[in-house]
């Protein structure tokens, strides 16, 4: 946006006989192919970044056991309550598992071992 501006007030400048055309005009297009270089620059750079979004990424985070896991129940993470489904064993309420998995809206957890961060 700066470039356009900076390329129309070379013109304006040009118009009002401030300014030499013999300056202006090249300045005009060379301010416009930087500002069009760098906006497309810009947009390569942004499309390479993947954002991971729902419950994909959830996994490999902690959650906190709301219901017992028997092997259903609920967990909650990052202030949500979540359906969850354990892989083996079982969990009471208060204790951590491990998010290693998706299926629908359903997390898949493992146990996490005792004393683990």
């Amino acid at each position: 946006m700066v470039f356009v501006l900076f390329a129309a007030a070379l013109i304006v400048l040009d118009l009002l006989r401030l300014l030499s055309a013999r300056v202006a005009f090249p300045g005009a297009g060379l301010s416009l192919l930087v500002g069009a270089t760098s906006t497309v620059l810009s947009a390569r750079r942004v499309s390479r970044i993947s954002v991971q979004m729902g419950a994909a990424a959830l996994v490999g985070k902690k959650a906190v056991v709301r219901t017992p896991l028997t092997p259903q129940g609920f967990v909650f993470i990052q202030g949500e309550r979540w359906a969850a489904e354990i892989d083996e064993g079982s969990c009471e309420p208060g204790e951590h598992v491990l998010i290693i998995g998706v299926e629908g809206f359903r997390l898949k957890v493992r146990k996490e071992p005792q004393g683990a961060p």
